[in-house]
Parts: structure tokens; C-alpha cells; sequence
């Protein structure tokens, strides 16, 4: 099967985990916190793994024996550049998508997603 090969990070299991949750902090915080930190997670570097190219093989992967699944969805939404349009339309149709898709969910919660603009050009 084609693929290549990446480095990836990984997070690390902390003794502090058993007191509180791992988390980090994309936001700026107010100064003179009691916790001034942003995070507390550690990741380590691997030496480069082999990642496969999963195209035209998309059937062989389940949620919950890979933790990832592939689903080909169609949608009229086209207003990638408003971030409140994608909030308010394209939401609820992913959210009816998950629902629909994955045995025994009952709420969907959208996060940390971002607007990402490219243009192409024609050689």
C-alpha cells in the first residue's frame, strides 16, 4: 500500500493526571493568575512511522476498532469564508451526520475548527 513516512509527537501520561485533567489553553489569559500555566502536557518524538495511504481502501476502517471511520457526505453549503454561516448552517448538518453515522450518539459538541482559505491557480 503507498504511503509515506512522518514524525509524529506524543503525548505522554503524566502522574499529575490522576489530581486533574490534561488540558492546554488556546486563549490568552488574564495577567496575574493564581496558574499562570497553559498547559500540561508533555509529548515525546518518535522515530519516523510509516502512515499508509488509506485512499480506495476507506471501507476497511471502523470508529471503534481504528478510532477514525470515513463517511462521503454531500452538502449544499458553500459559504466557507463566514465563520457564523458554517456555525449556523453547516453545524447541524454535520452534527445529524455523526448522529446519523455512529451507533449511540445523542449530542455532538464542534470544536477547536478553523476557516482555512487557498486559492488555486490555473497553469
Amino acid at each position: 500500500m503507498p504511503g509515506i513516512y512522518a514524525s509524529f509527537q506524543y503525548f505522554q501520561w503524566q502522574d499529575i493526571f490522576h489530581k486533574e485533567k490534561p488540558f492546554e489553553i488556546f486563549i490568552d489569559l488574564p495577567p496575574g493568575l493564581e496558574d499562570p500555566r497553559r498547559t500540561n502536557l508533555i509529548f515525546e518524538d518518535t522515530p519516523d512511522e510509516f502512515v499508509e495511504d488509506v485512499r480506495s481502501s476507506e471501507e476497511k476502517y471502523s470508529l471503534d476498532t481504528h478510532g477514525f471511520t470515513f463517511r462521503k457526505h454531500k452538502t449544499t453549503f458553500d459559504n466557507w469564508s463566514d465563520r457564523e454561516a458554517v456555525e449556523r448552517e453547516h453545524f447541524p448538518e454535520i452534527e445529524q451526520l455523526l448522529k446519523d453515522q455512529i451507533d449511540g450518539v445523542d449530542r455532538v459538541f464542534l470544536f477547536d475548527w478553523r476557516v482555512r482559505l487557498w486559492t488555486c491557480e490555473k497553469v
